[in-house]
């Protein structure tokens, strides 16, 4: 028998005021993030100790005005609204700044982790507390209560965490679950070979091959007029914040189409095949710009460009 963890992602729907209080979480999470990463990104630049994650709790008491700082040399920054905010998600945001810099010290194909926006990964985590009614597709959010959600499967195994997380215009809870699962055996033992590509997404060494779906193309054209409608608005003002919704609807509509197909593909690649072999490809070498510098200005740079894009619709990395 072996254990895995897999993860349940269910569309919530909130009303007016939990969708705030989401709001308010992840911003809050955002926030420590930033503040965090700030004193670790000063302690690599003076070649110091990173604080690690008991400092980074210990700092966090500090911003909320329960504790005084240790090193008072000027006033400390004091934000009294994280109490509002469950500890353990705060906590939670912590572990995973210090989970990313120790990825970062120990390996120098990962890059130092990097300061949040509003509006790109607004999220927050539970690790415990929650409680689940499948019965009635409520889930138990501690601090917030209970939400609704589209129930469209059953939850195997136990529930270990639970992260809420905002996609374009909607609320997602991803509930990660510990599956105890018999050692899998394969019906088949036949190998296969994959070579990735633009033209074709896969070509299998037997010699069949795969279309791409170029989930992007369609909606290119679309993409271009609302962008070149968001160029017109006030940046800030309601109408450039409601373009700017149409556009990641509509990324995000990308991005479903894609990996609802990628996973269809490769699901019936692994029922096919016991052995499957494929390029480890550096996908961000792979698509980085040509464009170059003013001194070395690059060569082909829009056919380059082409190919980028090309490539990403694709979603080798994935």
């Amino acid at each position: 028998m072996k254990i895995i963890h897999k993860g349940f992602t269910f569309r919530l729907e909130p009303d007016k005021k939990t969708e705030n209080l989401f709001r308010q979480y992840a911003g809050c999470c955002r926030l420590i993030w930033n503040l965090a990463l700030e004193m670790e990104k000063t302690a690599l630049e003076k070649g110091t100790k990173f604080l690690g994650y008991h400092a980074l709790c210990d700092q966090l008491m500090v911003w909320k005005g329960r504790k005084e700082p240790k090193e008072s040399k000027e006033e400390a920054k004091v934000f009294p609204f994280l109490a509002d905010v469950h500890s353990q998600i705060l906590q939670q945001r912590m572990k995973e700044l210090d989970q990313a810099v120790k990825r970062f010290r120990e390996s120098e194909a990962v890059g130092f982790p990097k300061f949040k926006r509003r509006g790109r990964d607004d999220s927050f985590r539970y690790p415990q507390g929650f409680k689940l009614d499948e019965g009635n597709s409520c889930i138990y959010l501690p601090k917030i209560g209970w939400v609704r959600y589209k129930k469209s499967r059953e939850i195997e195994g136990t529930p270990k965490n639970v992260t809420v997380s905002l996609e374009a215009d909607h609320w997602y809870v991803s509930i990660c679950a510990e599956i105890e699962l018999p050692d899998p055996v394969h019906p088949s033992q036949e190998a296969v070979g994959l070579d990735a590509g633009v033209v074709r997404l896969l070509t299998l060494s037997d010699g069949s091959f795969i279309v791409p779906i170029d989930a992007l193309r369609k909606y290119e054209e679309k993409i271009a007029s609302l962008q070149q409608e968001l160029s017109r608005k006030k940046k800030g003002s309601s109408n450039y914040k409601k373009v700017q919704a149409r556009i990641a609807k509509i990324y995000n509509k990308v991005a479903n189409t894609r990996k609802d197909y990628l996973h269809k593909v490769t699901t019936e690649i692994s029922r096919k095949f016991g052995i499957v072999v494929i390029e480890n490809l550096l996908v961000r070498n792979m698509t980085r710009s040509a464009k170059g510098t003013v001194e070395e200005p690059g060569h082909n740079v829009k056919a380059k460009s082409g190919l980028n894009k090309a490539i990403l619709d694709q979603g080798w990395y994935e």
